[in-house]
């Protein structure tokens, strides 16, 4: 009998261990299903980083894209200035982030090492608990026991003098609170670790950028600091050979006016590109322009329009063929007598397809655009004179103007 009691008592209190620890763990379970961490601080440093981070990358497509357009050089500095205050504002949001999380962790790491003691403390108490139990259980709930009628109908009695047992129920409480802050502490320490180690990385990179970038600056300001007097003496030198072939030209237009058999077959000039080239980037008439990093004040003889190199060129009107040649100012350029004092120039093309005396037909192609001479970029520039003097193409009514033409806003 002695015996049996003994071994009843050893299934009583590894009965009771189990139901504890099971629903222990699925208190530890739910807890952590349930848990999600959220901490205002660092969603606001989250959110700034993702925001400057953004701002980055638009900057660094715009630095790439007028990186060593030497028309674009101041404007290039000025971006370049942005992206430098930019990554550093980046570099002292993340360090702030980095010591917010850094605090944050040291605070777990304290909370979970309390939350074990309290455990192993609330366990031990638990043992206790069932040794009492089990030293001082009486007969009669024995001889309810042992009257079962095989394992199943012991469960159940079991179950049934669970409220029997004399065990503290807050103990088992504590234990199941300690077990799910722990776990919640533990999900929270990492988190806050994987975005240490994600922000560290990233400030990394921002710093060694920041180099770079700093570097790349200082280059910058170097080279525009020796440069600036050849590039001056390069406008001067372009300016003057403009003016020399704009004399040239005006000699040799008024000659070819007079000696000019071509009738004018009437009506405005066609369009000189594809319909889908409708973009103007340079206007008639006096205007500024960005060169060599020089700001210079300019009068343009003709229109500028958008055309990427080798987008077809095509004769405004018919007419003969006077000039299809190649000038350090004009790069490839062509010439075009309609008869009737009106003659249109096309310029920075990338190949000529006519040759001089040769009749084209409205809308023939004759040249490629490209981006030759004193061009800083791919377009067509086109010229319309009228006995002689150049007209503005798109304000004096002598062009076929598609609908929906318009010029870019610094143009």
């Amino acid at each position: 009998m002695n015996r049996n009691r003994r071994l009843l008592h050893r299934i009583l209190a590894v009965f009771c261990a189990s139901v504890f620890l099971s629903a222990s763990l699925f208190t530890l379970m739910t807890s952590a299903a349930d848990s999600s961490y959220s901490d205002a601080t660092t969603a606001a440093y989250e959110a700034e980083i993702e925001r400057l981070r953004h701002e980055q990358e638009e900057l660094e497509s715009t630095l790439s894209s007028i990186r060593g357009d030497q028309s674009r050089a101041a404007e290039y500095g000025e971006y370049l200035s942005k992206q430098i205050s930019l990554t550093s504002d980046k570099i002292k949001v993340t360090q702030e982030l980095i010591s917010e999380l850094n605090q944050k962790i040291e605070q777990k790491k304290e909370e979970i090492e309390q939350e074990s003691e309290n455990i192993e403390r609330t366990y031990a108490n638990f043992l206790n608990q069932i040794r009492i139990s089990y030293e001082e259980a009486d007969n009669s709930v024995l001889s309810v026991l042992l009257d079962s009628d095989g394992l199943a109908d012991l469960l159940s009695r079991v179950e049934r003098l669970s409220s029997l047992l004399d065990y503290d129920k807050r103990l088992k409480q504590k234990y199941e609170e300690s077990k799910a802050s722990l776990v919640a502490a533990k999900a929270v320490l990492e988190d806050s670790l994987a975005k240490q180690q994600k922000y560290s990385e990233e400030l990394n990179a921002d710093i060694q950028n920041n180099e770079r970038l700093l570097a790349e600056n200082e280059d910058y300001l170097n080279t525009l600091a020796m440069n600036e007097e050849h590039a001056r003496n390069l406008l001067d030198q372009q300016i003057k050979e403009r003016e020399k072939l704009d004399r040239e030209l005006e000699e040799y237009i008024q000659e070819m006016i007079r000696l000019s058999e071509e009738q004018y077959d009437g009506g405005l000039l066609s369009w000189p590109l594809p319909k889908e080239n409708y973009v103007g980037t340079g206007r008639y008439g006096y205007g500024t322009l960005w060169a060599y990093g020089v700001l210079q004040v300019r009068y343009h003889n003709g229109v500028d329009l958008r055309a990427s190199t080798g987008t077809d060129v095509y004769s405004a009107a018919s007419g003969t063929v006077q000039i299809a040649t190649y000038n350090s100012t004009y790069g490839y350029y062509v010439l075009v007598d309609h008869g009737g004092g009106v003659s249109t120039l096309y310029a920075h093309l990338s190949q000529l397809l006519v040759s001089p005396g040769q009749k084209v037909a409205r809308g023939e192609r004759i040249a490629l655009s490209g981006n030759t001479g004193y061009s800083f970029g791919a377009h067509l520039h086109f010229e319309v004179r009228v006995d002689g003097v150049r007209v503005d193409p798109i304000n004096d009514t002598v062009l076929m103007i598609p609908s929906n033409f318009y010029f870019l806003p610094d143009a």
